[in-house]
Order: C-alpha cells, then sequence, then structure tokens
C-alpha cells in the first residue's frame, strides 16, 4: 500500500455559516491509495447515476488538484473525468438536485423536512419527514437511484423513498433524532435493493444452466447468497429476499439460461411472461407450456 499522503484542502476541520449551510470540510491528509478509492467511487456513481451531480464533479475537480504534486499523471484523469461530469451536470434536475441538498441539511441538523411526494399517478401527498439514513440503490443494469430511509408522519413508521420521487422538500424547525438502535444495515439487510417490507424474508431458488454457471460465479450478486452446484452441471443460487419481485429486472437479464425453482409466486408470474413473449414474436403456446 502506498503510504503517501495528500493534503486536501487543508485541516480536518468543519466551517459553517452559523446556520449549517454551505459548511465545507477539509481533510488534512489522503494517501494515494484512498484517493485512487475515491476516484474510483466517483466513476462508479457517474457511469451509474440517474441524475448527474454538480457537487460530484466539484469533489473530483478537488482531488485532482490535490494530486498534481504527487500523482501528476492521476490528476490530469482525475481532473479529465471532473470536466465530463460538469458538463453533464449542466442537464441535472434542479428540483431533484434541491431536494437532496435539503435532505442533507436536514440529516446533518438533526431537522425535519416537509415533503411534497409525487406518485407514478400525478398525485402529491405531503408528510413531514426525518432522515436517518441515506443510500444510493441500482434498481437496473447501468442505473442507480439516491434513497432515503427515515420516519415519515403520518403514518408515524419508518419508510424508504426514491428522493428522485419527491418533488419537493423544505427545512422545518421541528428536531429529531435518529433512534440509537436504528442499523442501515439491518433495516436493508433482506432488500435486493430498495424495497422494504416488515414481513419475513422469502427464500428464492433459482437454476441456472452450464453455460453460465461461471460467470454467476464470479460475481457475488447478493449479501446473503448461497449456491449449490448440481451434478447435471448446473447451479443452484439461494437468498433470503424481502421482496422477490424486484430481482424480475436481473433474473430476466439471464434469458433462458435461469428458471426460478421458489417462490411459486415468482415462478408463475415468470412463466405468464414467457407466454406473452411467445404472442409477441408469434409463437403460440399452450396451457401446459409446450409451443
Amino acid at each position: 500500500m502506498h503510504q503517501d499522503t495528500i493534503a486536501v484542502d487543508g485541516e480536518a476541520t468543519a466551517e459553517t455559516d452559523g446556520q449549517g449551510t454551505n459548511g465545507r470540510l477539509r481533510i488534512e491528509h489522503l494517501t494515494l491509495d484512498e484517493a485512487m478509492a475515491f476516484h474510483l467511487a466517483g466513476r462508479l456513481m457517474c457511469l451509474r447515476a440517474g441524475q448527474p451531480s454538480p457537487h460530484l464533479a466539484s469533489a473530483l475537480r478537488k482531488l485532482g488538484l490535490a494530486l498534481e504534486q504527487e500523482a501528476p499523471l492521476l490528476s490530469q484523469h482525475v481532473s479529465a473525468a471532473a470536466e465530463v461530469m460538469e458538463s453533464d451536470a449542466k442537464r441535472c434536475d434542479r428540483a431533484h438536485l434541491e431536494t437532496l441538498e435539503t435532505l442533507t441539511q436536514a440529516w446533518s441538523q438533526g431537522h425535519m423536512v416537509h415533503v411534497w411526494h409525487r406518485h407514478k399517478t400525478g398525485r402529491v401527498d405531503e408528510y413531514d419527514f426525518a432522515p436517518y439514513f441515506v443510500e444510493p440503490c441500482a434498481v437496473g443494469p447501468g442505473h442507480c437511484v439516491t434513497c432515503v430511509v427515515g420516519w415519515r408522519e403520518p403514518p408515524g413508521a419508518v419508510r424508504m423513498f426514491r428522493i428522485d420521487r419527491m418533488q419537493r422538500a423544505a427545512l422545518t424547525s421541528r428536531p429529531y433524532a435518529v433512534p440509537s438502535h436504528f442499523d442501515p444495515r439491518g433495516f436493508l439487510a433482506d432488500a435486493w435493493g430498495i424495497w422494504y417490507t416488515e414481513a419475513q424474508p422469502v427464500e428464492l431458488v433459482l437454476r441456472f444452466h452450464p453455460r453460465v454457471v461461471e460467470q454467476v460465479r464470479e460475481s457475488r450478486w447478493y449479501r446473503s447468497e448461497w449456491v449449490q452446484p448440481q451434478p447435471d452441471g448446473s447451479l443452484l443460487w439461494r437468498a433470503p429476499v424481502a421482496e422477490p419481485r424486484e430481482m424480475l429486472r436481473w433474473i430476466r437479464g439471464w434469458g433462458a439460461d435461469v428458471e426460478i425453482v421458489r417462490p411459486r409466486s415468482l415462478r408463475d408470474w415468470m412463466i405468464g411472461e414467457a407466454r406473452r413473449m411467445a404472442e409477441i414474436y408469434g409463437w403460440e403456446v399452450g396451457l401446459s407450456g409446450q409451443v
């Protein structure tokens, strides 16, 4: 591991304007390997995020400048990535950005926000919300959204929301404290992405065809997964999942190389999906599944 340290914007202190807004954080030292980790994280967010972020562009710009003396070649690439992000950030959704900024301020200060939440139907609900945790979540191949977990009133319960579905958020003077027993890792332990339920997790069992077994095994797709090689060369993939329907996009991405074994409800849904696809492509499928 490289131990060379890089100064990033001075000492490790925090500055605020008295209200907690526009606060500036200073990190005193960063190793070259830590700087690379930030670069990779920033690049991943740039490639996957559904909304471009001017704040990410600015952060990488500062990282590139800090690397100029110790690692000029790396500095050039980080700065070039920042330029691309700055260009993309010009088309960012200002409402989404301002909502995220407000939630960040509320979380850091411990004040609730009043939210206007837009549904797919066009209906807008209003509620008070106390942010407990902000989490990036993958919702499909190459696409990531930012979610927030917190206390919603009404109904007076912990909920998780996509921030891009919040039309607006306004800071209130109502203080709150994140409960000492709240653990975001435990809250999201059984979630594939962002779907959360208070019900017990459901065991998902998939059978992968031998031709994709190596591809399946070379990645860890889920924190609680385990696999069982089968005598015929196929692979059984098992995991306890809060809401298996959330995994359908990933499962469908494997096409005919995967079979849903359990739960039965998800298997039946996929059978219906396969029949609908067959009809689209002009194939006739009987109730027995024969083409």
